[in-house]
């Protein structure tokens, strides 16, 4: 039996509005294509179209968001916002950097490398925070945001920026935390962990938990979450590279239709050589006020 699909919604009330939906992504010419012919045979061309016409706007270009703009740019990657400088504490694992580099923007560092890898990309830095008034056009122009920060302050204000806008919401998180006492160098009072999640329309960070003051009991892992706890010591290159890994994955399939619900994956190295992986959909509060506009 032939699938049949909607092309026209109609939403009936105040203002009579309608979404059409767009076409499939335009074909990509021989000399995009060049060099991607691995990734558009595992992929398919549909898809890995959907990859490259979609803009992102990243928020966060330190250790984390570095990576995944590093990891992105062969794809077309647009936006990034970061409003911090770079220090010292972030040479060791913050992309695109140089000595000459410290104290200036992040995301002015991490567009300069980005042009140095695809000069035919359209990247800009902005030197904003998410709540200065002048970013809001640039979350209504983009499809995806994608958030690599450790500030939950800056996350909630994105997830409600996403759920007004009906935007994708891309949230990657990497955690080492103590959890016994010992001396920093003892692996076995560490915690390593990251948390992957992608929100849909129709949930957010806020309401499916794992910000700070707020464990909702959505939280398909239960009890408390990494994000509450403290005694954060530091930050690995290894969990940064998985979770960027499994985003990036996450990505590719919400944008060839195999994935069409939010989406947790929690990645936990609690054991020496034992990575534990723990995945499933997540859905969204209907009481919640930030995606179900409740006042």
């Amino acid at each position: 039996m032939k699938r049949k699909t909607a092309h026209r919604i109609r939403l009936v009330g105040e203002g009579l509005q309608t979404f059409e939906r767009q076409a499939n992504p335009k074909p990509l010419s021989d000399d995009t294509t060049n060099g991607f012919s691995r990734t558009i045979g595992a992929l398919g061309s549909e898809t890995f179209a959907a990859f490259r016409h979609a803009e992102q706007l990243v928020v966060g270009a330190g250790r984390l968001g570095s990576m995944w703009l590093d990891t992105m740019i062969r794809g077309g990657l647009r936006r990034v916002i970061d409003p911090d400088h770079l220090e010292e504490h972030n040479r060791d694992a913050t992309f695109g950097n140089l000595p000459g580099d410290l104290g200036k923007p992040k995301s002015h560092v991490i567009a300069r490398h980005l042009g140095a890898i695809r000069p035919d990309a359209q990247i800009t830095g902005f030197e904003a925070t998410v709540d200065d008034e002048a970013m809001l056009s640039r979350f209504r122009q983009c499809d995806i945001v994608v958030t690599c920060v450790d500030n939950d302050a800056c996350r909630r204000h994105v997830a409600a920026l996403c759920a007004q806008l009906l935007k994708v919401h891309l949230d990657i998180g990497t955690l080492v935390t103590r959890i016994v006492d010992g001396d920093l160098g003892d692996q076995s009072a560490s915690q390593i962990q990251a948390d992957i999640r992608l929100m849909l329309p129709g949930a957010c960070l806020a309401c499916v938990g794992g910000l700070e003051a707020n464990d909702s009991a959505l939280n398909p892992w239960g009890g408390d979450v990494a994000w509450k706890s403290g005694g954060r010591i530091g930050s690995l290159t290894s969990i940064n590279h998985m979770a960027v890994g499994v985003a990036q994955q996450l990505l590719y399939d919400f944008l060839g239709g195999k994935l069409d619900t939010s989406y947790w994956h929690r990645l936990q190295w609690s054991t020496p050589g034992e990575l534990q992986s723990l995945a499933g959909a997540t859905k969204g509060d209907p009481q919640c006020a930030i995606c179900h506009e409740i006042s």
